[in-house]
């Protein structure tokens, strides 16, 4: 295994944007009081795409790191940064939305033997993600969010909880999710 590793992950721009909050948060030092270790620090660029997200955790692996901590990040259409609590068993598009492929599914599972929701630790999160950590000058305020929408975050953030409750690879890392808000 290599060392340890703090993997950030963040968004391509979706929805005919020219960029997303989350890749301009990534490629900032606003996380820096975050990261214990810049060197152990990887940044990953996703896909907005739902036939891909399952893909996620299988090039993880492929890598054969020791990952520690695992932050993803995502935009949504709101005014505070929003640490989410809860990912649904749910792929769903709002009317008129679809991913960057021009998918747009509606009210299907995700993975059909899994439950109707993933709920993360709540300790991981306070020990992750606190006011003092999170520097982003469009969004002073960090809040406590208990719906990860039901786009491709949400699906990414499934995969995640799902992934570390039955894959041992993933069972000791630390994942969280943190909506920020749009640039305007």
């Amino acid at each position: 295994m290599h060392p340890s590793k703090q993997l950030i992950t963040y968004f391509e721009p979706f929805m005919g944007k020219a960029e997303n909050a989350s890749e301009s948060f990534a490629k900032s030092d606003a996380y820096s009081e975050w990261c214990v270790s810049i060197s152990s620090l990887t940044t990953w660029k996703l896909p907005v795409n739902f036939a891909q997200t399952p893909q996620i955790a299988k090039n993880i692996k492929e890598r054969n790191w020791t990952l520690k901590t695992w932050l993803a990040l995502g935009e949504a259409d709101i005014d505070n940064i929003h640490v989410e609590h809860v990912a649904l068993n749910l792929k769903h598009c709002r009317p008129g939305a679809s991913d960057n492929q021009g998918q747009s599914p509606k009210f299907s599972s995700i993975e059909k033997s899994a439950s109707s929701a993933m709920i993360n630790n709540w300790e991981t999160l306070r020990s992750l993600c606190t006011k003092e950590q999170f520097r982003f000058e469009h969004a002073p305020l960090v809040k406590d969010s208990f719906f990860a929408g039901t786009f491709v975050c949400n699906e990414t953030y499934f995969q995640m909880l799902n992934l570390k409750a039955t894959d041992p690879f993933f069972a000791k890392t630390n994942m969280c999710f943190i909506h920020l808000p749009s640039l305007k």
